[in-house]
Order: C-alpha cells, then structure tokens, then sequence
C-alpha cells in the first residue's frame, strides 16, 4: 500500500491489521485442518504475542510515517539471519531465559506433521521462554507496522525454538488472527480504520491465503526458506530506500 499506492503508512497500518484478521480466517482454518499448525504452541506464544499488539499500536498511532517505515525495514532485516540459520536443536538446550517455569517437557509443545513425501515427521521445541519473550516483540512489530508478526514469529520458531519450517509457517498462520485482532480494536477505537481500504485489503488476502497455503505443503523446505528471506530482503530494501527519499 505504500510503496506501489503511495498511500500514508498509518492508514496502510491500520487497514493492514484489519486484513491480517482475514488472512488467519482463510489461511491459518487450513493450516489447522492439514495438521501443520502446533495449535498448543500457537496458544502458548499467543499470550505474549497479544500484549506486544496492543503496545504496538498505541505506538504506531504516537510515531510519525517516516519512522514507521524505517522500523519496519530493520524489523524485516533482522528477521533474516534467523530464518537462513540451520534448523536443529539449540546448543544449550532447554527453555533458554526462564529453564524452571518454561521448561519443554513441562509444556508438552513438541508434535509432528505430514512433510512433502506424506512421511510422519517428529519434532521437538527448544527454549519456549526465548521463544515467549520474542514473540512479545513480534507482537509490538504485528501492531506498529500493521503486520501479522509473521517475520518475528516464523524465524524464532524456526531459528530459535527447532520447529520445521512448515510448522512454524503453519502455526503462525494460526496465530495472527488473534495477534491482529488485538491490535485492531486500538485503531477502531483511535477511528484510524478506512473501512474501504480495509475491506478491499482484506478481501484480497483471503482469495490469496487460501492458494498459498496449498502452495506451501508442495514447496521444499529449503526452497521455502530462501524464497522468504528473499522477500524480505527486498522488502527491506525498499522500505530503506522510503524512508531516505530516494523513493516516493
């Protein structure tokens, strides 16, 4: 919205949040429904994930456009190193920040899923409290930036936590419903919402969400992995390059 319509980013913030609401509908019932969301785990990360929206929010209507655009450049490109790190068990194990209150075996979050070649894969999760505290601050970007949180949540599942690619892809899917919600009654209540361009947005990522995820299960894991720092790499770019004036 702004980079191809030019339109102002905290209406694009607002209107955004109000569509990724549409986007969980579609993509994150399917997600669900083909066994690759960890719904505890969404539950779990859900809590913090949820207060970091609403902080969020109340800080994207206080800041002004231009240091909006920025943020979201720095958020998109510190997402990267987490997404292209090689999956596995964390080195020092455990729950990581809080190892007494969160610790994995207490939280039973680890599960399976169906991979491209319909073989049952088992996984664990790692350092749930790493994963807690994170998804706290990929919930204040969700409602600063108008985004699902997405390029917070899937690098630290994935990069932190030791879950598969898919599944964290799943389980976010799952999870910015809610992430999204929480933030979007600040901006009703602050009537920051284009009720137009919320709509018109919304509709879209519906009609998209429900091919994508499709897409998603026959994609290969390391494909899927390279595609999305790419994305995010180029996002960055662009929103630097706004942010400085080089682009309109």
């Amino acid at each position: 919205m702004t980079l191809a319509l030019g339109i102002d980013i905290k209406l694009a913030v607002a209107a955004s949040i109000v569509a990724v609401v549409a986007t969980s509908t579609g993509s994150g019932a399917a997600s669900v429904r083909r066994g690759v969301a960890n719904t505890r785990l969404g539950m779990f990360l859900e809590v913090a994930t949820s207060a970091g929206a609403i902080s969020g929010a109340f800080l994207a209507i206080a800041l002004g456009a231009q240091v909006l655009v920025a943020l979201f450049g720095v958020a998109l490109v510190a997402a990267i190193p987490f997404m292209l790190r090689p999956l596995g068990a964390p080195k020092n194990g455990g729950a990581g920040l809080v190892p007494a209150i969160l610790h994995p075996s207490r939280l039973r979050l680890s599960g399976h899923f169906e991979d491209s070649k319909d073989n049952l894969v088992a996984y664990e999760v790692h350092r749930p409290g790493t994963g807690f505290l994170l998804s706290g601050l990929a919930g204040v970007v969700s409602g600063l930036l108008g985004i699902g949180g997405g390029i917070i949540k899937v690098p630290t599942m994935r990069g932190a936590m030791g879950v598969p690619m898919k599944v964290a892809v799943g389980t976010s899917n799952f999870m910015i419903g809610v992430t999204a919600a929480a933030a979007a009654l600040v901006f009703f209540g602050r009537g920051a919402v284009d009720p137009v361009l919320a709509s018109t947005a919304a509709l879209g990522v519906v009609v998209g969400s429900r091919y994508a995820t499709r897409v998603v299960e026959r994609i290969d894991t390391h494909r899927l992995v390279l595609v999305f720092s790419a994305v995010l790499a180029l996002m960055a770019l662009s929103m630097f390059l706004k942010a400085g004036g080089v682009l309109p």
